[in-house]
This record gives C-alpha cells, sequence and structure tokens, in this order.
C-alpha cells in the first residue's frame, strides 16, 4: 500500500534532535544546490539561538556563500527567529536527510520484494510455470500512485 506523506510539525530550535533535523531539513523551502547541501548535513549541536550543522566531505563541492545565505533564510523562516547557522564541512555525527531516504527506500525495496517472494498466487506461479521473479522489476509502490 501507498504510505502517506509525512507531516512535519515544527518544533523549537531548542527542541531541535538528529532524527527532527531530517524532517525539518526535508521540509526547508530551498531547491538545487541549497536543497543538496541541506539533505547532506546533519546536526551537530544547538546551543541556544545557535544551530549547528555539519556537511558530509562528499557532498561539499558545491558548497558556496549564496548556498549557506539560501539555508539560513530558509531556516529563519522556518524556525521564526534569527539564528545563528555553522555550517562545518566534517564527518557525520548523525544520519543526514539524503541519507535516512536512501535507507528507507530500501527498506520499503526490501519489503516490496519480499511480499512479492512469499506471495502464494506468485509461489504458484513460480512453481507450475518454473517462473522467475524479475527482482528488477519490483518497486515499492509510491505515495499518491493511486495504485492501492
Amino acid at each position: 500500500t501507498a504510505v502517506p506523506p509525512k507531516t512535519v510539525v515544527k518544533v523549537s530550535l531548542s527542541a531541535l534532535t538528529p532524527s527532527l533535523w531530517c524532517d525539518v531539513a526535508e521540509a526547508l523551502a530551498l531547491a538545487g544546490v541549497a536543497r543538496n547541501i541541506v539533505n547532506n548535513c546533519a546536526l551537530q549541536a544547538v546551543t541556544g539561538n545557535a544551530l549547528e550543522l555539519v556537511l558530509d566531505r562528499a557532498q561539499s563541492t558545491l558548497y558556496n556563500d549564496v548556498a549557506r545565505e539560501r539555508i539560513v533564510q530558509a531556516l529563519h523562516a522556518w524556525f521564526g527567529a534569527d539564528i545563528v547557522v555553522a555550517i562545518n564541512v566534517g564527518d557525520l555525527p548523525a544520519e543526514t536527510a539524503a541519507q535516512r531516504k536512501i535507507r528507507l527506500t530500501e527498506q520499503a525495496l526490501q519489503k516490496a520484494r519480499s511480499d512479492i517472494e512469499n506471495d502464494p498466487n506468485v509461489q504458484l506461479l513460480v512453481a507450475q510455470f518454473a517462473a522467475d521473479i524479475d527482482y528488477q522489476s519490483i518497486a515499492p509502490l509510491q505515495s499518491g500512485s493511486g495504485s492501492e
């Protein structure tokens, strides 16, 4: 079945955790390079009105002052306050939004493959016709696909 889109609840800066950061990163009104940069940042620390992020070294080549400023503006708009944002390139202390998306996609794909493999009708077809399952053709249902 399709998964409904996730609703992101706004949290205060002081309540921000690495897991909630992934939700915030995905919900920020950003596009292009700034979107890619923020999705590849992990939360390092929150101290008062200061937010410290770590950008994955492998994704740092496009990081620049323009992208940083767009990210800062989006964070100001999201939290409704002026906050100090530090983005440092380094070793990630937690999962990024991009890494989480890859992990969840892989988990959904593994579940879809398992569901097909364990379906009694598929097992019957495989047994009766010496069929093979084309695992490359299996994909999880996407949210809003209408295929339910």
